[in-house]
């Protein structure tokens, strides 16, 4: 029987992050296409933007697990170690911008710390109206 139980709970966390990946991805792709539009980024498509998000949630989602497996289980640990993870995976987004939009690291740059700064307006606005 704890077998059973155990398998729903993986399958709750795959859905849980399958559904992160979806919506985060979504959002990603508006910001980022605001934010490539505002940096001046010549040639910035929809399909371009929503590859440079969708890479950037997965890197996210697999740093932010792949640390926390090497850094250990207690709670404190487990914060610190997803909270690493993912700040490695936004700072190698800067490099996937300026892959995917062959465009100047300076532009990368702009449109990083625009990226950066919308999602964490959108997080929070979400967060307070989640609450």
């Amino acid at each position: 029987m704890l077998q059973v139980y155990q398998m729903v709970d993986w399958t709750i966390i795959a859905v849980g992050l399958v559904f992160n990946l979806i919506i985060a991805a979504i959002i990603g792709t508006i910001i980022l296409y605001i934010a490539a539009k505002i940096a001046k980024i010549e040639d910035a498509t929809i399909m371009k933007t929503f590859i440079a998000a969708l890479i950037a949630v997965i890197l996210n989602i697999v740093l932010g697990l792949a640390v926390l497996g090497i850094a250990g289980s207690a709670v404190t640990g487990f914060v610190i170690a997803s909270s690493l993870g993912r700040f490695i995976a936004w700072i190698l987004v800067i490099p996937v911008i300026k892959i995917v939009y062959a465009t100047t690291w300076i532009k990368a740059f702009i449109a990083w710390i625009i990226y950066i700064v919308g999602s964490f307006v959108i997080s929070f606005v979400i967060g307070i109206a989640l609450a």
